[in-house]
């Protein structure tokens, strides 16, 4: 799936650079994330929601931090389930609702079926038998892809205005 969408950006935004990154194996700093102009992020569905590690690796970030690093990046979710009915939805809207909680602008699916990312049911069984996602799920993570080059090249030509805004005023409630 993450390559698909590699192949997805490649096709919008030529010459973007993209970093496929499995946080089992390295995990970029809070900073070095903080560098990419969009975040894509997949993990499997466990138990309906994603994996325990993918919620680990960003608990670490600060989000109460003035200097919220993540705040106006563009984000993107995907997954792979064991069925249809067996998580899928939830776990994307999971990485979501992280992603929105660093104030990160989200980037759906590309056709109204696949609303909030791109999703690849049924990879149990398949993965079993070293088999590809089938291509209609390639093809809606390419989707995905497109609509990130898409939109982080338009993204890039708007002057900033990425912090809290200058007269808010927070309160607490007592």
């Amino acid at each position: 799936m993450a390559e698909a969408i590699v192949e997805g950006i490649k096709e919008t935004a030529p010459r973007a650079t993209v970093a496929l990154i499995d946080i089992s194996l390295e995990c970029p700093t809070v900073k070095e994330l903080s560098e990419y102009d969009a975040i894509i992020a997949g993990a499997p569905v466990w138990n309906g929601v994603p994996s325990p590690d993918w919620f680990e690796y960003f608990e670490a970030f600060p989000i109460r931090d003035v200097n919220n690093r993540l705040r106006c990046k563009l984000g993107a979710a995907f997954t792979t389930g064991g069925g249809f009915y067996a998580g899928v939805q939830p776990t994307l809207e999971a990485i979501q609702r992280v992603f929105q909680t660093f104030q990160m602008t989200m980037i759906t699916g590309s056709a109204w079926q696949t609303g909030a990312g791109a999703a690849a049911p049924g990879m149990d069984e398949l993965a079993e038998y070293g088999s590809p996602a089938p291509p209609e799920f390639l093809a809606d993570a390419r989707g995905l892809g497109a609509r990130i080059g898409n939109l982080t090249s338009v993204m890039k030509l708007i002057p900033p205005l990425c912090g809290p805004y200058p007269d808010m005023v927070w309160s607490v409630p007592r």
